[in-house]
């Protein structure tokens, strides 16, 4: 079977927003949508995982866990793939104690059926994490980076899958192996970007960011692109969209491949993206 690398990105992005809570002095109420990065292949129409708990945890105490949702037997299930192009899904709302907070646990379903559907083929899905940091238990994604609840505040954290760093075909079975990154609302922005005149013998093309100064080719095109920040493919209109990016300057790079997969021509591009901003850009691939 031709190896398929994915990634699952998760980004935590903090929204900070007028509540109508009515509970006790020292709460606020904490909300978390669930959405996914694009993939940089086609074949791959169902990614589907089943949530059992979600968990938190107060700066200071890594041994405190506090439940923030637990999902019954037909909740918590998501196709990953149907979370793309900035749509999101509810994970849940609850009152939690005012304060910072420096972990999320999220607990898989390990009596469900996780799989994945790669050209029409359903796949096992098998859950497995692990950090340099340490080794979680099997079906357990920890998220470490801070957030805080202020006191008759709604905050907002959007986890933020990107599979096409996550799955990983093996020889035994398809794995799931996620990485992890933090950012907050108040400095991320977006991008449009849109692709024109693409020769002719470009069968798809994959665009990728990366952070100012750290994209070099030769060891970008050896590892898949694994560094990168976030990658989307053109849609029908040969718009690229990139959402929930921290404010910053980025390496745009775009990269068309011929029908066999294989890599014609790499470009680049410097982008700015600006808190509460979509930067509106175009490549022209005849300029």
């Amino acid at each position: 079977m031709k190896k398929i690398l994915f990634t699952v990105f998760i980004a935590v992005i903090l929204f900070w927003g007028c509540s109508n809570s009515t509970g006790p002095t020292g709460s606020g109420d904490l909300e978390m949508l669930l959405t996914d990065g694009p993939i940089d292949s086609t074949e791959v129409s169902e990614v589907m995982v089943k949530f059992k708990e979600i968990k938190v945890n107060k700066t200071g105490d890594l041994t405190d866990f506090k439940t923030f949702k637990e999902y019954g037997e037909n909740e918590g299930i998501f196709n990953l793939m149907d979370l793309q192009d900035g749509l999101t899904s509810e994970l849940g709302t609850k009152q939690m104690d005012a304060g910072v907070y420096s972990h999320i646990r999220i607990i898989f379903d390990d009596t469900y059926d996780h799989h994945i559907t790669v050209n029409g083929s359903y796949e096992p899905l098998e859950l497995t994490y692990s950090t340099e940091e340490g080794n979680f238990t099997t079906g357990h994604l920890e998220l470490a980076g801070s957030f805080r609840i202020e006191e008759g505040i709604k905050t907002s954290l959007i986890l933020d899958f990107d599979v096409r760093k996550s799955v990983v075909d093996q020889e035994t079975g398809y794995k799931l192996h996620p990485a992890i990154r933090l950012v907050t609302e108040d400095i991320t922005g977006a991008a449009d970007i849109q692709l024109s005149n693409i020769p002719a013998e470009v069968d798809h093309v994959i665009s990728y960011l990366y952070n100012d100064g750290t994209f070099d080719e030769t060891t970008e095109i050896g590892n898949d692109f694994t560094n990168s920040v976030i990658s989307d493919d053109p849609n029908d209109s040969n718009l690229i969209e990139f959402d929930y990016i921290e404010e910053g300057t980025y390496t745009l790079v775009i990269a068309t491949f011929d029908a066999d997969g294989n890599i014609i021509d790499v470009y680049t591009k410097s982008i700015e993206i600006v808190n509460g901003e979509t930067a509106q850009e175009s490549f022209d691939f005849s300029a």
